[in-house]
Order: structure tokens, then C-alpha cells, then sequence
């Protein structure tokens, strides 16, 4: 987002000053597609930034994730009840974790609001996969 400006902008970074301002801002250089006149030099933009991307063949939303004894898990459903599946993670980027194992892909899983699942669960004496 630029100066307030809703509409996002792709581009490439080609300069970044290794310092942080006093306000904890960091000054890079991108071009940008300016043909409207819309964004002036030095404008204050708010970005995400790529740094790397890889590709995972599972992943899971980290809302979705609890603590179930020693273990990190999701609440997968079955028919109409839901299950504790202990999960194998792998790398963190954002809101995705891989999946190293522990469900397969397509696994309909809680990913909002699982503490309320849990709490479900942990009533009923849980129901599980080992």
C-alpha cells in the first residue's frame, strides 16, 4: 500500500539500505508502474515482501494447530465427529506449515476457533490415531 492508496502494486526491490530508521522504517528502491502519476519519489509504503518461496506437497493453516498432550495437532473430521491427528512438521512460512506427516492431503481439518474442538474433545476423552 502506498501513502494510503488501497490498490497493490507487484515489483522487484533492486536497492535496500542495510539501515533501519529512527522510526523502523528500512529505505529500498523498487520500480513501479507510475504511468497515472499517482505515487510520488520517497512515498511511506507498507509491503509484504517475498524473500523466498518453495513448494510443500502438505500443508496446514497455523490457526489451526493445538497442543494435545506432548504433541502439535489438528482436528481432522470424520463423518460427523472430529479426531486428534498428531502431525510431523516441517518448514513455517506465514500462515502455512508443511505437513511431514500425521494426515494425508485432502483431510478436512478445524482450521478457526480448534480450542473450542479441544475443549470437545478433551471432555469426551478424545479420539485419536497413533
Amino acid at each position: 500500500m502506498v501513502n494510503g492508496h488501497k490498490q497493490s502494486i507487484q515489483s522487484q526491490l533492486f536497492q535496500s539500505n542495510p539501515q533501519i530508521t529512527y522510526n523502523q522504517a528500512k529505505i529500498v528502491k523498487a520500480k513501479i508502474n507510475n504511468k497515472k502519476a499517482k505515487y510520488t519519489a520517497g512515498a511511506f509504503v507498507i509491503a509484504q515482501i517475498e524473500v523466498e518461496t518453495f513448494d510443500v506437497p502438505l500443508a496446514v493453516k497455523r490457526s489451526g494447530l493445538q497442543s494435545f498432550r506432548d504433541f502439535t495437532v489438528v482436528y481432522a473430521k470424520v463423518n460427523d465427529e472430529y479426531e486428534v491427528r498428531m502431525l510431523e512438521l516441517g518448514r513455517v512460512s506465514g500462515e502455512w506449515i508443511e505437513v511431514l506427516g500425521g494426515i494425508k492431503s485432502g483431510t478436512e481439518y478445524v482450521v478457526e476457533n480448534s480450542y473450542i474442538i479441544k475443549a470437545d474433545v478433551e471432555k469426551s476423552g478424545a479420539s485419536h490415531d497413533h
